[in-house]
């Protein structure tokens, strides 16, 4: 039978999943505003000659206009997805709290930490009042840098192969709306930034909580899948003290170089689905005793 801590930790694990699924669903939606405002206020602007788009001056000029498109498109981003992701991992924090407190602390040591502690609206760039600083980092994860600059490259490529215009529309739609069995590069974007950011922010709130609340074991949680990697595989389902170290299995990229690995934080790393939950030396002693 589950505990009520357990409950609690398996509520805020639900709430977490449920607002990524959201943001993905909302980020759809926004993906397809974008789409019909390129081509209904950007795409017409072109010079065409008999159905080709025309290789001249006056086409790569309208490269600069894409922004002024973006940026009418980032304020209803800001207002519509990203605000509303700052709120859910707000949210989130406090259930964290809720966990430690349903695990026997005291409540008023648990608010004494996530006061003095935790300062996720400096971290994500939050104003007192919810709105995003314009040098913070969700503001800047909603400039869509990447994007931009994949949809620049895009016109650039088509203007210089003088591709057919119908096609130079159909192959835009298909970048930013994405096609059958292919997201579209807004999806890309997020599901590269969004997911892992607001696992990161969960875990560093809990790594916070366990360093002040004195606890040195955790369990690694979460189910496995078929794409799960061996490194997850390996831990899932059982516990471990915070100071494990990664394994030949750590999985490392460019932008993920073993170099910069933090355990607690990252996990399996890009896309990881398990995580830490901490608990008590007893706990611990228990599980790990079933687990030899």
């Amino acid at each position: 039978m589950l505990s009520i801590a357990d409950k609690v930790f398996n509520e805020k694990q639900e709430f977490v999943a449920k607002s990524i699924r959201g943001m993905q669903k909302d980020v759809q939606g926004l993906q397809h505003k974008l789409t019909e405002l390129i081509l209904s206020e950007y795409a017409p602007l072109f010079e065409v000659e008999k159905g080709i788009l025309l290789d001249s001056p006056a086409n790569y000029n309208l490269l600069g206009k894409m922004d002024k498109v973006f940026n009418t498109f980032q304020a209803n981003f800001q207002n519509d997805v990203l605000s509303s992701y700052a709120n859910n991992v707000a949210k989130t924090a406090v259930m964290n709290g809720n966990y430690y407190t349903a695990m026997g602390f005291q409540e008023s040591v648990i608010k004494g930490i996530a006061k003095n502690k935790f300062n996720l609206q400096e971290k994500l760039g939050i104003t007192p009042k919810g709105f995003l600083k314009k040098d913070g980092y969700l503001y800047q994860l909603g400039q869509t840098p990447e994007v931009r600059s994949q949809l620049r490259n895009y016109v650039v490529q088509n203007i210089a192969n003088q591709t057919p215009y119908n096609q130079y529309l159909k192959g835009f739609e298909n970048l930013i709306n994405g096609s059958t069995g292919t997201n579209g590069a807004l999806e890309k974007y997020y599901d590269q930034y969004a997911y892992d950011t607001f696992n990161q922010v969960d875990a560093s709130v809990n790594k916070q909580y366990a360093e002040n609340l004195d606890l040195h074991h955790f369990l690694y949680a979460g189910s496995i899948i078929e794409t799960s990697r061996d490194f997850c595989i390996k831990r899932a389902g059982k516990v471990f003290t915070t100071d494990w170290k990664n394994d030949s299995t750590l999985p490392v990229s460019k932008n993920w170089p073993k170099e910069t690995y933090k355990p607690l934080i990252e996990r399996g790393r890009w896309r990881c689905r398990h995580f830490i939950k901490y608990i008590s030396l007893e706990l611990y002693n228990q599980l790990k005793a079933n687990q030899q």
